[in-house]
């Protein structure tokens, strides 16, 4: 039987209306929140990180991981692009573990198995 393949999907596309501004670019403790959120992942357990994004500066930030970047040209069609194109950019994993940064915390959203 074939080793289960996961992948870890980070989204950080949204204009973040509801929080007032850019949430990425707020600095908690000396640190960015997409830094805190890209930092939080244990990539050792995943066998692809994905970030999709809108922004230059997250995509930069991205790459400097090592994480594979997926721009969004459309971030007012709202969530469920961000969710497509990152899903399609990892059709080769059995398995997405969504991570989504709220707030000034991380959290998983959901993971997703594909039949």
């Amino acid at each position: 039987m074939a080793e289960l393949r996961i992948g870890c999907l980070v989204m950080a596309a949204g204009s973040g209306s509801r929080f007032g501004r850019n949430k990425l670019e707020a600095v908690v403790d000396g640190k960015s929140l997409l830094r805190r959120s890209l930092e939080a992942v244990p990539t050792e357990e995943f066998a692809q990180v994905t970030v999709v994004t809108q922004y230059d500066a997250a995509a930069a930030l991205a790459e400097e991981f090592g994480f594979t970047v997926v721009r969004n040209d459309r971030p007012e069609d709202g969530l469920s692009r961000t969710v497509r194109l990152g899903t399609e950019a990892m059709a080769g994993c059995g398995a997405i573990l969504y991570q989504v940064a709220i707030s000034g915390s991380v959290m998983s959203l959901s993971s997703a198995i594909r039949p």
